[in-house]
């Protein structure tokens, strides 16, 4: 099995300091580095790539994250707490790109993904249920 790739594409925070990108996220000496420069024009198999990306975020929204959701409320709480504000924007972005809506049961958009957890589903709808997110996501996901 190869190693799992962290890009950095060229111009993002963590591309101008790599190691913290390793250390921030976690990421161990069995990780390869490879630096990406899009806006140089590096010759990239990008179709290959986005894939291998697309199916990565697949994988973490049904598979690795709901574990981590709880039953009710947020992961902070009965109120968000910052794991939640990071969590919850993620999801929103995600959810975006694959036409989602700012709406309870919204976590359907996911089976574009596979199957839908249902802890997920509870998380989209409790973060619905916030004026808060409703003010931020008024005229959509993003």
């Amino acid at each position: 099995m190869s190693k799992p790739v962290l890009y950095l594409f060229g111009g993002s925070v963590w591309a101008a300091v790599p190691h913290l990108a390793f250390e921030e996220l976690g990421y161990t000496d069995e990780i390869k580095q490879e630096t990406v420069s899009v806006l140089e024009g590096e010759n990239l198999d990008l179709p290959y790539h986005s894939q291998e990306n697309w199916d990565a975020v697949a994988n973490f929204v049904i598979t690795v994250l709901p574990p981590y959701l709880p039953e009710q409320g947020f992961i902070g709480g009965d109120i968000p707490g910052e794991a939640d504000f990071h969590v919850g924007g993620y999801l929103a972005r995600i959810a975006s790109v694959i036409g989602g809506e700012n709406k309870k049961g919204g976590a359907k958009v996911f089976e574009a993904f596979g199957p839908v957890p249902v802890s997920l589903s509870q998380y989209w709808d409790t973060w619905a249920d916030r004026k808060s997110w409703n003010v931020v996501y008024k005229d959509g996901l993003h």
